[in-house]
């Protein structure tokens, strides 16, 4: 073992020796090219690469840990609930932002999925990342509930540095949130400065914060401006989209703009507008929360949207992390952010603007 990891130590060093020969520079401002030293200009950076290249050197990043006491890694922990296969697309906008703003660090993400069971909350099979310590931290990423208190408790044990994302505020816990409650407010009053006057919402009870959030932002800003709250609905199952829009649009009257929890809910309420024989948005005006990749790819120019800050939260726990990684002290509280709302010209019926609580 020892001769080996000599020579490993060995051929490097040789090779190191033809990177900078050839760079026109010294063996240690190669090692600062690798490590991503901020004193290397960005000439002398991309010319020790080239040298690279031409060398075909590739630096051992196991060695280089054990020599600095640090991986170069990041767990990405992602929240489950469900066996292997089980997959949330919520989950994209955070993972694009968290290992772009790591990669700019030199830091790679590794992703660890925790299985949940939904009734128990216990892991379906023991997650690998508690077999051994190699990471430096860890940014974990919840999308669809509560994380049980088992898996904080076997993380705090790993002794890395841990920031969550989208997750249940708990106390002790550092966690990154987006603004549910303001963000809802600001999609409700843009709605209502378009026209409209009666008002659906379409969501659902669940265990996060954003679900209750959401609900009780469309509420409030709705009883300040004197409307009427009845076409809100909170349904207590997710899954029967059609039937949870169905409660808000077929009624009478019918509102002239709902907002939709999500863009599954959206389009569960585009199905029962079909169904009924109404036009969107002539007849009723819909307008969802939405993801940034939702965002980019939306396929209609007539709906507005809020658009969540899934990759500006998974920045800002980035940034927090390098801090508590660097030895730095957890912050008292990460501020939410905003969601962007994106916005569009509503159809609203002649009607519309006439029909108040009063």
């Amino acid at each position: 073992m020892q001769l080996l990891h000599q020579g490993a130590r060995g051929t490097m060093a040789k090779n190191l020796r033809e990177v900078a020969e050839m760079a026109g520079v010294s063996t240690a401002t190669v090692s600062r090219v690798f490590s991503r030293s901020p004193l290397v200009t960005s000439r002398t950076r991309d010319r020790v690469m080239q040298a690279a290249r031409q060398c075909n050197y590739h630096p051992h990043s196991a060695a280089r840990a054990m020599r600095r006491g640090r991986f170069g890694r990041v767990a990405c922990v992602v929240m489950r609930y469900g066996g292997k296969g089980t997959s949330h697309s919520t989950y994209t906008g955070y993972l694009d932002g968290a290992t772009d703003e790591l990669a700019d660090r030199g830091y790679s993400a590794v992703f660890e999925p925790f299985h949940i069971d939904v009734r128990t909350k216990e892991f379906l099979e023991p997650p690998q990342l508690f077999s051994e310590l190699a990471v430096d931290g860890i940014i974990g990423i919840d999308a669809t509930g509560l994380v049980p208190d088992h898996v904080d408790e076997r993380l705090a044990e790993m002794g890395s540095p841990v920031v969550w994302v989208n997750r249940e505020p708990k106390r002790g816990v550092v966690c990154v949130n987006a603004d549910e409650y303001g963000t809802a407010r600001m999609l409700t009053r843009y709605v209502i400065e378009q026209g409209h006057r009666r008002i659906g919402y379409i969501g659902f009870v669940a265990d996060h914060y954003a679900a209750r959030d959401r609900y009780r932002g469309v509420l409030d800003e709705l009883t300040e401006a004197d409307l009427d709250t009845s076409a809100l609905h909170l349904a207590r199952s997710k899954w029967t989209y059609p039937g949870i829009a169905r409660t808000v649009l077929v009624r009478i009257p019918r509102p002239t703009a709902a907002i939709c929890y999500n863009r599954t809910v959206y389009d569960g309420a585009l199905h029962v507008l079909a169904h009924e024989g109404a036009r969107m948005p002539d007849d009723v005006a819909l307008t969802y929360f939405a993801s940034p990749w939702e965002v980019q790819y939306r396929s209609s120019f007539l709906t507005p949207m809020m658009e969540i800050p899934e990759i500006l939260m998974a920045k800002r726990a980035v940034d927090i992390l390098s801090e508590l990684m660097a030895g730095g002290l957890p912050p008292d509280h990460a501020t939410p952010i905003p969601g962007r709302l994106i916005t569009t010209d509503t159809t609203v019926p002649q009607d519309g603007n006439l029909e108040s609580k009063r």
